[in-house]
C-alpha cells in the first residue's frame, strides 16, 4: 500500500474481521494505513477481507485536529449509529489524554483478564442451576459456528438494527429452545423480556433464555440477587424497575401481562429509562400486544403482526418514514423460517424433528448443518465448504470438540458448568479457578504462568488484578458501586469523580491535572477541558444526533443527516465538504467529496463491498466465498488475485498472484504459522510455546532465531547465531534495558507520566524536559560533550506550533481552518509558504525570503517569499493521484494506470520514462531515461530482479540478494559483493575496487554505524524514535561534520551542520567550523527537495532523478 504520509512499512489499523495471520488482521484494499490512506491495491502480501474490524487508533483522510474530533471518547459523546460506531477513541492521542493513560493500562489488564470468562456464579438459589443459569452470552466458551460447550446448545443471537442516540434501541433475538418471544416458539427477543411474580420470589425472563430470580417481601422495596449483585430490582406502585450497575439505563416493568400458569403475575417491559431521562416507551393494545415503540430521540416504530400472533413486521415511521426494518416468514408449523433485516443481514432457518435448528443459511453461499443427540445436544456441525467442521463428543464435566482432521480440543467445566479447563489439539492446558462466590479466581496458563483476581465479596466488584509478574492493580469503589480510583503497580492513583446524575464528571491523574466534563440535560458531553484551559465542545440536533464539533484551537466540522439518522453531509470550517447516499440496505452507495469526485460502491446483500469504482472510474472487484471470506480480486488492471483459507479457524492459508505463483502458509492443530512460503519458494519455520509466543524462528539457510519471555509474555532474550540480546522491563512493562552483543546497551529513563526523560544509545545519550504539556526540550548528550539542543512547542491540539534552537533560532508554523500548515517562518528571515487541496492535499510550495530592497506596495504581485529558492506545484486526478509536479527545473507530467502505478514521466513536451507491468504488478518493460529494458530477463522466479541494464543480480536461498556484477563492452565484469547477518540486516559490502564496507544495528534494527577501514571513511548514528537525530561522518579517521537533525514525524524540519578541518598549525587538532542552521522543504512523501539557511537562501537543491531514483542530469 501506497502512503505519502509514512516510510514504509506502514501500520494497519483496519483489517479483516475475518482474515487473520497469527491473530493478526490480514489487510485489505480500502482498509485504513494509521496515516488514513487507504490501501488501493498493492503487494502481494495486501490482501482483502470481508468487513471492516478496527485494530488501531483510526486517523481518516481529514487533518490530525479533525479526526481528534471525529473519533471522540464512547463514553463521552455516544457515536452516532452508523456514522462513528466503534470508532470512540479516549479523547484522542492530541487531546488531554495523559489524565488517562495509567487508568486505561490497568483497565485493559483486568479486561484482559476477565474476557471470555465466567465471572457471575454464584449458587444461591437452586431454582438458578444448571443450564438456565443467567450467564452472559459474550462470556461464554464456544466451539464451531458456534455451540455452547458446556451445553452443546447452538448460539444464534442476531441484532436486526440499531437506533437512537442517548439510549441504544436494537431488537436482538435469542434462540431458546423451550421458550416463546414475539417470533414464537424457541425464539426470545429483548422486547419480550418479562417478570414473573409468583409470591415474594421473582423471576426476570432475559434475552439469554435463562432467568434472574430475587426475593423481594412485600416489606422490602429492594432486592439484591446474590448471584448476580451487578442487578437490583426494585418495587414500584405498579411493577418493578431492574437495574444494572454498569448499565446506566433501567428496565422498567409496569405494565401488567398476561400470565400463562395460575398463580403467578406478568409484568411486560414498558420502557428504558438512563439516569438522565432518557426514554424508550414501549406500548400494548388492549390485549396485552406490543405494538408501538417511540423513543425520546426521535425514533418511532410500529410492530405489525400475523393473524396467529407471530409478528411480521418491525417499521419505522417517525420523520415520514415508512421503512421496513425487518421482516419475518414463518414455516407452515410457525417455527420462524426466515428473517430478513434491511440494515443486517436475509437468514433462513430449517428444523429438526425435535424442533431444532438443523440448518442455518444466508441464501447465498453460506449454510450450516447441525446434527443432535436424544438430550438436544448438538454432536455434529459442518458449514458450507466444509468450514467450521467439528464433530463433538459429552460426557459428565467434559466436552470434546475433534475436526476432520482428528484435531481435538477439550473443555471440563464444573457442576456450575464453569470451564475449568482447556486443553488445545496440541496438548497445552490452560486451568481455570473459582472462588466460593463463583467468580474467576486465577487462570493459569499452559506454561504455568497465573493472572488472579481479587474481588468484593458482596457486590464482585474487582478489587484487585495481579499479573504473572507479580505487579497488582487495584481498584476502589464509593458507596454506589462506582469506581472512583485505580492504583498502579508504583502506586500512583488515578480519580473518577461524578455529577449528581452519576455520569463521569471529572479525571484526575496522580500529579493532580484535571479533565473535566460538561453535559447537557440529556447527559451528552458538551465540553471536556483540561486544567490549562483546553477545550473541545459537541453540539447536537434536535435528535441529539452530533452536529457540530469545535476543537481546543476553535476548528470545527459540521454534520448533517438524513431521515435514516445517516450521516449525508460532513463540512470542514475550510470549506470542504463531503457528501454520502447509501443503498436500500444502509451501505454508502456513493462518496462526493470536496474535490467534486465521486467514488462509487456496490455491497452485496450481506454488506461485502463486491465493486468499487474510483473517482476516474476504474473498477475494483472483490469476491466472496462462504462465511463471507474473500475468495478473489479483480484489480484496476483487470488482474484477478485469489485467496485460500484453512477450513478449521479460517485463517489465510494462500495468496495465488495472477501469475499463478502463491505465498503459502501452514498452521498447527492450534491454528500457529509453522511454516511461511514466500513467491519464490523461500521457507521460514516457527516453533512456539503454550502461551503462543513464538520461541523459535528458522530460515532457509538453516539460522535459528530463539526467544526467551517472562511471566508476563514480554520478551527478555533473543539468541542468534551472532549472540544474545536481552530485554529488561520494570514492574510496569516499561522498557528499561537492551543489552546486544558487542554494542552499548540501549537505556531509558521515565518520569511519572510515563515519558522518557533519558535514553542511552551507541553514540549518545537523549535528554528530554517537559516543562508544561505543550513544550519538550531535547538535549543530545555525545561523547565530546556536544550539547545539542531542539525545543519544540506544540498549540492546544497537540500540533508543532514552534521549533527552536539552543535559543538563538526559531521556526514558527501556522495552520490554517482545516490544519494544514500553510506558512513557516523562521526569525531570521527563511519563508515556506504551502497550499492545500480541498482534500488536503499539497498543491504547492514557494520557500525563501522576502526583498529587502523594495517596499511591500512595489512587490504586492509577487507571491511571498518574494525572492524564492522553490517554486513547486503539484496537481492530481480525482482519484488523488499525482499526475503533475512542476517547478522552475522541471515540468513533470504523471500518467498512472488503473492500479495507480506510473506508466509514463514526462518533462514539458518530452516523453522522459515509461513503463510496462505485468499481471502481478512488476515492472516488466522500462525505459527509466538511460536504460531500455524489457522483461523476457528480468525477473527470476518469485520476481526477484534479475537484470537491471547492465547489471546481474544474485540472491542467497533465503531470498537476499548477495552479489550485483555490472557488464560492459570491453571491461572486465565489476563484482559487489554483500553480506547479511541472520536478521536480514546489510552487514557488508564489498566494492569492485575492493574497499570492504561494515554496518552496524542496535536491538531495534537501527543502524548505528558505517565504516570503512581502508579509506579510513565512519559515520555513526544517534536516533530520536525511528528517525537519525546526529549523524556523525569521519575521513581519513578524524571527525569530518556533525549533523543535528529534527524532524516532525517522518518530515525533516531542520538540521544543524558543523564542519570540521585540520589545524594547519598543528594536524593532530581539528578547528569546528560555525554551526550552519538549515532548514528543509519537502515533497508530499517526505522527500527533502531543498535546504535552506535562516535567512532564507538557498543552499541544496535535490538533484533531478527518474521516478526510481536514478540520477539525471540537467539539460
Amino acid at each position: 500500500a501506497a502512503c505519502s504520509k509514512h516510510p514504509a512499512p506502514p501500520l494497519i489499523a483496519q483489517g479483516s474481521e475475518s482474515v487473520f495471520i497469527n491473530g493478526q488482521p490480514a489487510a485489505r484494499v480500502g482498509d485504513k494505513l494509521v496515516c488514513g490512506a487507504a490501501i488501493k491495491g498493492g503487494a502481494s502480501k495486501v490482501f482483502i477481507g470481508s468487513g471492516q474490524g478496527t485494530y488501531l487508533e483510526i486517523e481518516e483522510e481529514f487533518s490530525g485536529w479533525q479526526r481528534a474530533l471525529l473519533v471522540a471518547v464512547e463514553f463521552l459523546v455516544p457515536p452516532t449509529r452508523g456514522l462513528l460506531k466503534g470508532a470512540g477513541k479516549l479523547l484522542t492521542k492530541t487531546g488531554p489524554q495523559a489524565v488517562l493513560t495509567g487508568a486505561k493500562l490497568g483497565a485493559k489488564k483486568a479486561g484482559h483478564a476477565l474476557k471470555g470468562r465466567l465471572i457471575c456464579a454464584k449458587a444461591a438459589f437452586k431454582a438458578n442451576k444448571g443450564v438456565k443459569r443467567f450467564t452472559q452470552a459474550t462470556k461464554k466458551f464456544f466451539t464451531g459456528d458456534p455451540i455452547d460447550v458446556t451445553t452443546g446448545s447452538l448460539f444464534d443471537q442476531r441484532t436486526e438494527f440499531e437506533l437512537g442516540q442517548t439510549i441504544p434501541l436494537t431488537f436482538t433475538r435469542s434462540w431458546s429452545p423451550g421458550l416463546r418471544g414475539l417470533l414464537g416458539e424457541n425464539w426470545l427477543d429483548n422486547f419480550s423480556e418479562s417478570v414473573i411474580v409468583t409470591g415474594d420470589r421473582i423471576e426476570i425472563l432475559t434475552l439469554e433464555g435463562a432467568s434472574l430470580h430475587f426475593a423481594l417481601p412485600r416489606s422490602v422495596d429492594h432486592s439484591i440477587n446474590p448471584e448476580h449483585p451487578e442487578f437490583t430490582l426494585s418495587r414500584q406502585k405498579q411493577g418493578f424497575v431492574l437495574t444494572e450497575r454498569n448499565n446506566p439505563v433501567r428496565k422498567y416493568f409496569t405494565q401488567p401481562g398476561i400470565s400463562v400458569t395460575a398463580g403467578t403475575q406478568r409484568w411486560q417491559l414498558a420502557a428504558l429509562r438512563d439516569r438522565n431521562d432518557n426514554a424508550i416507551g414501549f406500548h400494548y393494545t388492549e390485549q396485552g400486544q406490543l405494538n408501538r415503540i417511540t423513543h425520546s430521540d426521535g425514533p418511532e416504530l410500529i410492530l405489525l403482526y400475523r393473524e396467529d400472533g407471530l409478528l411480521s413486521d418491525i417499521r419505522r415511521r417517525d420523520s415520514g418514514l415508512s421503512d421496513v426494518l425487518v421482516r419475518y416468514d414463518y414455516h407452515d408449523n410457525g417455527w420462524l423460517a426466515e428473517a430478513d433485516s434491511t440494515q443486517q443481514f436475509h437468514l433462513f432457518y430449517d428444523y429438526q424433528a425435535q424442533g431444532l435448528i438443523s440448518r442455518w443459511s444466508d441464501g447465498d453461499q453460506t449454510a450450516v448443518d447441525y446434527v443432535y443427540d436424544a438430550q438436544g445436544r448438538c454432536i455434529e456441525s459442518v458449514g458450507s465448504g466444509g468450514y467450521y467442521p467439528v464433530r463433538l463428543d459429552y460426557e459428565a464435566g467434559t466436552t470434546r470438540s475433534t475436526t476432520p482432521q482428528g484435531h481435538t480440543t477439550t473443555w471440563h467445566y464444573n457442576a456450575e458448568q464453569q470451564v475449568t479447563r482447556v486443553e488445545t489439539p496440541c496438548g497445552h492446558v490452560t486451568r481455570y479457578e473459582y472462588d466460593d462466590w463463583g467468580n474467576l479466581q486465577r487462570q493459569i496458563l499452559p506454561e504455568g504462568q497465573v493472572l488472579q483476581l481479587d474481588y468484593l465479596a458482596d457486590t464482585g466488584l474487582v478489587t484487585a488484578f495481579t499479573d504473572a509478574t507479580g505487579a497488582t492493580w487495584q481498584y476502589h469503589y464509593d458507596e454506589t458501586d462506582r469506581l472512583v480510583s485505580m492504583t498502579d503497580p508504583l502506586g500512583r492513583v488515578w480519580w473518577q469523580q461524578y455529577d449528581d446524575n452519576g455520569n463521569a464528571a471529572c479525571f484526575i491523574a496522580p500529579d493532580g491535572s484535571k479533565t473535566t466534563l460538561t453535559r447537557n440535560e440529556f447527559g451528552l458531553v458538551i465540553a471536556a477541558e483540561d486544567d490549562e484551559g483546553h477545550k473541545r465542545t459537541w453540539e447536537y440536533d434536535e435528535h441529539k444526533r452530533l452536529s457540530k464539533l469545535f476543537d481546543e484551537e476553535n476548528r470545527s466540522l459540521r454534520l448533517g443527516y438524513d431521515s435514516h439518522d445517516r450521516l449525508q453531509r460532513l463540512a470542514s470550517g475550510g470549506g470542504a465538504l463531503w457528501l454520502w447516499e447509501y443503498d436500500r440496505h444502509h451501505r454508502v452507495a456513493l462518496s462526493d467529496r470536496p474535490n467534486n469526485s465521486l467514488e462509487r460502491f456496490r455491497h452485496d446483500r450481506h454488506g461485502n463491498l463486491t465493486e468499487w469504482t474510483d473517482a476516474r472510474g476504474v473498477q475494483w472487484h472483490i469476491e466472496y466465498g462462504p462465511f463471507d471470506l474473500p475468495v478473489g480480486r479483480i484489480d484496476g488492471e483487470g488482474n484477478r488475485w485469489q485467496y485460500r483459507y484453512d477450513p478449521d479457524s479460517l485463517q489465510l492459508l494462500a495468496v495465488i498472484n495472477p501469475q499463478g505463483e502463491s505465498y503459502r502458509y501452514t498452521l498447527d492443530a492450534d491454528g500457529r504459522v509453522i511454516t511461511e512460503t514466500d513467491y519464490a519458494g523461500t521457507q521460514w519455520h516457527y516453533a512456539y510455546d503454550g502461551n503462543g509466543n513464538c520461541i523459535e524462528k528458522r530460515d532457509a539457510l538453516g539460522n535459528i532465531t530463539r526467544f526467551e519471555y517472562d511471566a508476563a509474555s514480554r520478551m527478555t532474550a533473543m539468541h542468534t547465531p551472532e549472540g544474545t540480546t536481552t530485554y529488561g522491563y520494570d514492574i510496569l512493562g516499561r522498557l528499561l534495558a537492551v543489552t546486544t552483543p558487542d554494542s552499548t546497551p540501549l537505556t531509558f529513563e521515565y518520569d511519572d507520566k510515563d515519558r522518557i526523560v533519558k535514553e542511552t544509545q551507541a553514540h549518545g545519550d537523549i535528554q528530554r524536559d517537559y516543562p508544561d504539556s505543550a513544550t519538550v526540550e531535547r538535549t543530545l548528550l555525545t561523547t565530546d560533550n556536544q550539547g545539542w539542543r531542539a525545543k519544540t512547542e506544540a498549540n492546544k491540539v497537540g500540533e508543532l506550533r514552534r521549533v527552536s534552537f539552543s535559543g538563538e533560532h526559531t521556526l514558527s508554523l501556522e495552520r490554517d481552518d482545516d490544519g494544514h500548515e500553510w506558512h513557516r517562518q523562521s526569525d531570521k528571515g527563511f519563508i515556506l509558504r504551502q497550499e492545500h487541496s480541498l482534500m488536503g492535499q499539497l498543491t504547492a510550495q514557494r520557500a525563501g525570503r522576502n526583498t529587502e530592497f523594495f517596499e511591500a506596495h512595489e512587490v504586492a504581485d509577487i507571491p511571498q517569499p518574494t525572492l524564492a529558492g522553490l517554486d513547486r506545484e503539484y496537481r492530481y486526478d480525482a482519484a488523488l493521484n499525482l499526475v503533475a509536479a512542476n517547478d522552475e527545473r522541471q515540468w513533470l507530467r504523471y500518467v498512472v494506470n488503473g492500479n495507480g502505478q506510473v506508466t509514463s514521466v514526462s518533462d514539458g513536451e518530452r516523453l522522459r520514462e515509461h513503463y510496462q507491468y505485468d499481471t502481478s504488478g512488476y515492472p516488466s518493460r522500462r525505459f527509466d531515461g538511460l536504460n531500455e529494458i524489457d522483461g523476457e530477463r528480468l525477473y527470476q522466479q518469485g520476481h526477484r530482479l534479475r537484470q537491471l541494464g547492465q547489471h546481474l543480480f544474485e540472491y542467497d536461498d533465503a531470498g537476499r540478494m548477495t552479489a550485483m556484477q555490472l557488464w560492459q563492452d570491453g571491461y572486465r565484469p565489476q563484482l559487489t559483493k554483500f553480506r547479511w547477518n541472520s536478521q536480514n540486516q546489510l552487514v557488508g559490502v564489498l566494492t569492485p575496487d575492493g574497499q570492504q564496507w561494515d554496518y552496524r544495528y542496535d536491538a531495534f534494527g537501527r543502524r548505528t554505524e558505517k565504516v570503512c577501514e581502508r579509506s579510513g571513511e565512519r559515520t555513526t548514528y544517534l536516533w530520536d524514535g525511528d528517525v537519525p537525530a546526529e549523524i556523525r561522518e569521519y575521513r581519513h579517521n578524524r571527525l569530518h561534520c556533525i549533523r543535528h537533525l529534527v524532524f516532525e514525524g517522518w518530515q525533516l524540519l531542520a538540521q544543524q551542520v558543523q564542519f570540521f578541518t585540520p589545524n594547519p598549525e598543528n594536524r593532530s587538532e581539528l578547528i569546528a567550523g560555525k554551526i550552519q542552521t538549515q532548514y528543509a522543504v519537502c515533497a508530499p512523501t517526505g522527500e527533502p527537495l531543498a535546504l535552506f539557511d535562516a535567512a532564507g537562501h538557498r543552499v541544496w537543491r535535490q538533484p533531478p532523478q527518474s521516478l526510481y531514483g536514478r540520477r539525471l542530469s540537467v539539460p
